[in-house]
């Protein structure tokens, strides 16, 4: 993302917004996702700097990447986690990433 591509008014208004977001994380040239991890919150700050900062419910907040268009809106309805069975209803909005794990990554 370039520095332009950011846009300080959306920015500001998804602050207080849900999402609900998969990270698919991989290994070497496997098709398949080596894991995946679904999390959830509300989005509590939004900059270039910091990234967009989501509180999950348990109240611990983490980071994704500042590129806004990541975030698709989600279809009003009931979504429920893989790993957990927990039903996450109506988030504002949907992000995906696929992250490349190193070979030696845990070893």
């Amino acid at each position: 993302m370039q520095q332009s591509d950011f846009d300080p008014e959306l920015a500001a208004n998804l602050v207080g917004k849900t999402v609900l977001v998969g990270l698919s994380y991989r290994r070497g040239d496997a098709q398949a996702p080596a894991r995946v991890l679904q999390r959830h919150g509300r989005i509590v700050h939004v900059s270039r700097e910091m990234g967009i900062v989501v509180e999950s419910p348990d109240g611990m907040p983490f980071a994704l990447p500042p590129d806004l268009s990541r975030l698709t809106p989600a279809a009003a309805g009931d979504y429920r986690l893989q790993a957990t069975g927990e039903v996450v209803q109506n988030p504002d909005y949907l992000c995906s990433y696929e992250i490349q794990e190193r070979e030696d990554a845990g070893a």
